[in-house]
């Protein structure tokens, strides 16, 4: 039986071994470097959720994306990425799965030249649920990537940033503002001092925005500055989640 392997648009080496199915997504229809390409069915104009051209892994694979999706969806309160839709449904199938470039945190900070209106597209997930979703199974994954590094940044200031963070949406922009910028120089140990995997879930709102809602209180996703902070605090609290719930 093959190993699927994974291959994400994100950094990383991918190695490529004999005997393996590589999966792929959004890829051009005539590129030679995949075996399963899984595309964003909206954007190809197919009628459903995922479009599936390739090596299917088992009969009737677009359907299981589409239940795994569905479940998901409900899950993190935000519409899954590709790859963790995947991910779940060559598990559930009962397939070897390996993964490169892919560990689920993409930067939302915002380049210079995306127009202040234009969202990233990385925003309409929920990545810090994803890699929620993702932390019991990836031990049983040969999934280098998706751990991430440790750092060290002692603060002598004792501050817990997670009451701060709750109340960004209630404050107006400058003081919401003020409140970014600080909260980006705390260190990775205040984040896991008084972090709780319920208290890291509480936060995973303020990260993404939803699909069917035209206005936002979440400004910070839109602004160049907050946006790069908020990429940072988001990094602690994955660092922060992904300790805890290894030493839980």
């Amino acid at each position: 039986m093959p190993i699927w392997h994974l291959i994400g648009n994100g950094e990383g080496e991918v190695v490529r071994r004999a005997g393996e199915k590589v999966v792929r997504f959004n890829q051009k229809p005539d590129s030679t470097t995949w075996d399963l390409n899984i595309c964003n069915g909206k954007a190809v104009g197919a009628s459903g959720s995922f479009l599936v051209r390739g090596v299917e892994p088992v009969k009737g694979f677009a359907g299981l994306l589409e239940e795994n999706a569905a479940q998901l969806k409900d899950e993190l309160d935000a519409w899954p990425s590709s790859g963790l839709v995947a991910l779940l449904a060559l598990g559930k199938a009962g397939l070897t799965v390996r993964l490169s470039c892919m560990n689920l945190l993409p930067s939302i900070a915002r380049p210079k030249d995306l127009g202040e209106r234009v969202p990233l597209a990385c925003v309409y997930h929920n990545w810090l649920g994803e890699r929620r979703v993702a932390l019991p199974i990836s031990h049983a994954l040969d999934w280098p990537g998706f751990w991430l590094p440790d750092e060290e940044s002692p603060g002598a200031v004792p501050f817990n940033p997670y009451p701060s963070l709750t109340e960004l949406p209630g404050l107006d922009r400058t003081a919401g503002s003020e409140l970014i910028e600080k909260l980006v120089q705390v260190p990775a140990e205040r984040w896991l001092e008084h972090a709780s995997l319920e208290a890291i879930q509480r936060m995973e709102p303020l990260f993404f925005l939803s699909r069917t809602e035209t206005t936002t209180p979440s400004w910070w996703l839109y602004d160049h500055f907050a946006s790069h902070c908020m990429s940072r605090t988001l990094y602690r609290l994955a660092q922060a989640q992904q300790t805890f719930w290894l030493r839980a």
